[in-house]
C-alpha cells in the first residue's frame, strides 16, 4: 500500500474514532439529563398547604380555563360550583403535573386553593383583604 493510502486511512480512522467519542459523549450527557431530571420548562403551580408541580407549557392553557371556571364560581357566590371546579382544577394539576420534591425551591407561578378552603376564604383572598384573611 503507498504512503498516501495509508495516510488517507489513518485519516479516515480518526474521523471515525472523533465521530464515536462525540457520539458517546451525547449519549452520556443525554442519560445525566435524564437521571438528574432536569426541568424541561412549564409552569410550576402550587396548591396551598400541599405541594408543588410542574405542568408543561401546553397544560397552561387549559389551566386558565379551570381557573376561569374557579374565578367564576367565586364571582358568583356558588358554593357548589366552586367546590366542584376547585375539585377539578387540583385533579388536574396532580394528574398532569410532575411533583416537586420538598427540596425544589421553584418560584410558583400559579398558586391554587387547598382542596378544603371554602367559599367564603376564598372571597376574602381574592377581594385583597388581608386583615381579614388573617383573622
Amino acid at each position: 500500500m503507498s504512503r498516501i493510502a495509508s495516510a488517507l486511512i489513518d485519516d479516515i480512522d480518526r474521523q471515525l474514532a472523533a465521530a464515536s467519542t462525540n457520539s458517546s459523549v451525547d449519549l452520556q450527557l443525554a442519560a445525566m439529563k435524564q437521571q438528574l431530571a432536569l426541568p424541561s420548562g412549564g409552569v410550576v403551580v402550587r396548591i396551598q398547604g400541599e405541594d408543588q408541580y410542574r405542568i408543561s407549557e401546553a397544560d397552561h392553557a387549559a389551566l386558565d380555563d379551570y381557573d376561569q371556571k374557579v374565578v367564576a364560581a367565586i364571582s358568583a357566590g356558588d358554593e357548589a360550583a366552586f367546590n366542584a371546579s376547585v375539585s377539578a382544577v387540583l385533579e388536574f394539576v396532580r394528574t398532569k403535573g410532575q411533583k416537586l420534591g420538598q427540596d425544589d425551591l421553584s418560584p410558583s407561578a400559579v398558586i391554587l386553593p387547598a382542596g378544603d378552603m371554602t367559599l367564603a376564604e376564598a372571597k376574602i383572598i381574592m377581594s385583597g383583604d388581608t386583615a381579614a384573611a388573617i383573622s
